[in-house]
This record gives structure tokens, C-alpha cells and sequence, in this order.
């Protein structure tokens, strides 16, 4: 169950980050080093096999976001 809501969460803060630095879709892939199909899944929930911790350490590193924020809370409140 909290796995769940993690992944949830992370799905979130990718769209919200995404969307609040007005990056699109194939801008943010080349940040997180995925392909755009890839992170469209992301954004609708879905975490295909490519996401890896190597995704999640370039998404903080690039935002300067701790990785516990990212996937335990809501970054849009």
C-alpha cells in the first residue's frame, strides 16, 4: 500500500514539475533520460520498466529536490 502511494506521488511531481517550468513532454524526457512514451505513461500513473533510480537521481538532481519529497509528498500544494 505505501509503495502505491509513492509511485503515485511520483507520477505527480513529474507533471507538476514539468508543467510548472514549462518544459514539454520530449524536454523533460531528455532530463530524466527516458524516452517521451515513457514519460507520458509516467504522467498518467504508469511507471513502465525504464524508470530506474538512476531516473529518479537525475529528476532530483536537475530540480535540487531531495528524492523522499519527491515520492512521499505533493509538490503542487
Amino acid at each position: 500500500m505505501a509503495a502505491e502511494k509513492e509511485l503515485k506521488h511520483f507520477c505527480k511531481n513529474v507533471l507538476y514539475l514539468r508543467k510548472k517550468y514549462g518544459y514539454t513532454q520530449k524536454e523533460m524526457a531528455n532530463i530524466l533520460d527516458i524516452s517521451v512514451s515513457s514519460l507520458r505513461k509516467v504522467e498518467k500513473g504508469m511507471i513502465p520498466r525504464c524508470i530506474t533510480a538512476e531516473t529518479l537521481y537525475n529528476l532530483c538532481y536537475y530540480f535540487q529536490i531531495s528524492d523522499d519529497l519527491i515520492v512521499n509528498e505533493s509538490l503542487n500544494i
